[in-house]
């Protein structure tokens, strides 16, 4: 997946690497869908911010009220409950929004990653520009000496060359059959130097 700070830059740079590749890729829509992501953060943010400034300042103000309440006479005793339901439900409401915008950016996310796995790197500018394979260009081919590329391997050295698999079951490094029995269906046990290597 590429960098979305990377497209931020220079999503002109992506566009034309999604042409000469023959892509069809949604810089724009992607674009759009990471500034409206980043727009709901930012909001998220500010919210969570004002929601901790007035419960701090609240509760505060809710224990001096609290305290009023216990000495005040019925008809300022309502008052004060008016104000206590006041200052608890505005931090409820915040609490209500900020869910929401975090549903929103959960909405976002998964359609933001599909746009981006979309988006192909780009090539680099010493990369020939071709409709397919056959535009390609060979470089250069290297085999050993004596080497022919046309005859099989086993042919020209009168054997065949092992697969890991084989040279690791060879050299005592893996066990499969106990992996399976252990963990499941395509499970292994490394081994000696197998681990080691693997820790490396």
């Amino acid at each position: 997946m590429i960098d979305l700070k990377h497209l931020r830059e220079d999503p002109e740079r992506f566009r034309l690497g999604a042409r000469r590749k023959g892509i069809a890729a949604d810089v724009d829509g992607a674009l759009a869908l990471d500034a409206r992501r980043r727009e709901l953060l930012t909001e998220m943010e500010a919210l969570r911010a004002e929601q901790n400034r007035l419960s701090k300042e609240a509760g505060l103000r809710i224990g001096s009220l609290m305290g009023e309440a216990k000495k005040a006479d019925p008809a300022r005793k309502g008052a004060i409950e008016a104000e206590l339901n006041d200052l608890r439900s505005k931090p409820a409401a915040l609490k209500d929004r900020i869910q929401s915008l975090e549903k929103l950016v959960a909405e976002i996310d998964p359609r933001l990653d599909a746009m981006l796995l979309e988006i192909p790197q780009p090539p680099d500018a010493d990369v020939p520009v071709g409709d397919g394979p056959e535009q390609n260009v060979e470089i250069r081919r290297w085999s050993p000496s004596g080497f022919d590329p046309s005859v099989s391997f086993e042919k020209q050295r009168g054997f065949r060359p092992r697969s890991h698999i084989e040279l690791a079951k060879m050299h005592g490094l893996v066990d499969f059959e106990r992996g399976v029995r252990i963990a499941g269906a395509r499970s292994y046990l490394l081994l000696g130097d197998g681990m080691l290597l693997h820790q490396a």
